[in-house]
């Protein structure tokens, strides 16, 4: 039979040792940490996994803009075995694409189309099972940012225009040449 005293010994080193024994989750999502970057247009793979490796199918997995200040702040939705955008971002709807036969591998990296200025900032990658969950957050820098669409349509038309007004003068210049000849 054991003391008062030493049952208070036994509780003072059991709480101790749970201090060190905190839950743990079995799995971690690993991603890259130092930022993503990627020229504006371009495609880019946000990498995102399980480790250790284990089936992502059955697990629910959300990529979103966790700088923005938007009600859906949905990049891509994966849930019940299915995307889910909905709720998307509209600039991303029809650009974003999980690797689907990955899943099986634990691998939720999210591929993002035709990368714009936009696309700058931080995406959170959620993972989540009926009992677990885990995220990591990911930087993505845009070179190019400032050099938009627009500004490409502007110097086409600007080409354009040079062009029209030379062939114009070209055709104005044969006939009042042609003009002052016949008099």
């Amino acid at each position: 039979m054991t003391s008062g005293k030493e049952m208070k010994l036994i509780c003072v080193i059991l709480v101790m040792f749970s201090g060190f024994m905190e839950p743990t989750s079995d799995f971690l999502i690993i991603g890259p940490y130092a930022p993503l970057v990627v020229n504006a247009v371009e495609d880019l793979v946000l990498p995102c996994s399980l480790q250790p490796t284990i089936s992502a199918v059955d697990m629910t997995v959300e990529w979103f803009r966790q700088d923005l200040t938007e009600t859906d702040q949905y990049v891509h939705l994966y849930e019940d075995h299915e995307d889910r955008n909905e709720n998307q971002i509209r600039s991303y709807r029809g650009r974003t694409g999980l690797f689907k036969e990955e899943l099986q591998k634990g691998n939720t990296s999210l591929k993002l189309s035709g990368v714009q200025p936009s696309d700058n900032g931080l995406y959170k990658c959620l993972i989540k099972s009926e009992s677990w969950y885990d995220d990591i957050t990911l930087r993505v820098t845009v070179n190019g940012k400032g050099f938009h669409a627009w500004k490409i349509a502007v110097i086409c038309i600007t080409a354009f225009g040079v062009i029209l007004i030379a062939f114009i003068v070209y055709i104005l210049k044969g006939t009042f040449s042609m003009n002052i000849f016949q008099e």
